[in-house]
Parts: C-alpha cells; sequence; structure tokens
C-alpha cells in the first residue's frame, strides 16, 4: 500500500483552454477506433454490439453504431469517412474508400488513425465541423 509520505507532490492548475483541434481529433481518433473495433468483431464472427464505443453516453443509454462501409454488387467494400453525420471527402468528387476485403478497410481504418493523430486531416475535420455547427445557427426571430 502506498503511504502519502511517498507520493510526489506537486503544484499544477488544470488549464480551462483546450485547443478545438486537438478535440475535434480526439473526436475523431475515437469514432475511427469504434469504426476499427466493429470491424474486429466481424473479422472474428461475431455480432456487432448493440452499444457506443468510448463514449460517455452509452453509459447512459446503449445507442447503435453503424459501420462506415458496405459491399456493392460486386463484393467489393466501399467505405465513407465520417465526422459526425458529414461525410468527409478526401479527394474532391470522391467521398469513399474502395477495398478487396475488410481486412484491407482495417488497414485502412488504422492509416486513418494515425493521419488524424499526425495532423494530416485537420483541414478536412474543421470543414465538417462548421458545416455541422451551421445547421445549428440560432434563427432570430423579429
Amino acid at each position: 500500500m502506498i503511504q502519502l509520505a511517498d507520493v510526489k507532490l506537486v503544484s499544477a492548475v488544470r488549464p480551462t483552454f483546450q485547443d478545438p483541434v486537438a478535440l475535434k481529433r480526439s473526436k475523431f481518433i475515437s469514432r475511427v477506433s469504434g469504426q476499427l473495433e466493429i470491424a474486429n468483431h466481424l473479422m472474428n464472427g461475431e455480432q456487432i454490439p448493440f452499444t457506443s464505443f468510448h463514449d460517455s453516453v452509452s453509459l447512459r443509454r446503449p445507442r447503435k453504431v453503424s459501420p462506415w462501409w458496405w459491399t456493392d454488387k460486386d463484393g467489393k467494400y466501399l467505405m465513407t469517412i465520417k465526422y459526425g453525420s458529414k461525410v468527409i471527402e478526401l479527394a474532391k468528387g470522391k467521398p469513399a474508400v474502395q477495398a478487396e476485403t475488410l481486412d484491407q478497410i482495417i488497414e485502412v481504418l488504422k492509416s486513418l488513425k494515425l493521419a488524424t493523430s499526425n495532423g494530416e486531416l485537420d483541414l478536412h475535420l474543421l470543414q465538417a465541423s462548421e458545416l455541422i455547427r451551421k445547421k445549428f445557427k440560432v434563427k432570430k426571430v423579429n
């Protein structure tokens, strides 16, 4: 058992300002991690759990998290990348990623996670965030 005398005490103040870009990165990485968990469940032949991953809301009430991918008529996987309800286009006019197998989808999700933590998707996340924010603007009533 740890004694209070053994604990290192320091002076620290919790910061009140959080970088909005870092918050968006964190939220997106959390959502990509949830998609990775869904893909891993499917790879292991398990059903997708009816709950949200890495979300404090799931403690209050479970909600379904849907995969971002689907299969087309040729059996290839197509995946859209989402921030909130908005689809992120990584290239102009190309909102989907095509993959042959679920393993490739997992690799794409891992590379998205890495690219986001490196700041490569900051512009896309900010644009999607602005589009979402526009929906919530209050209209002035005279």
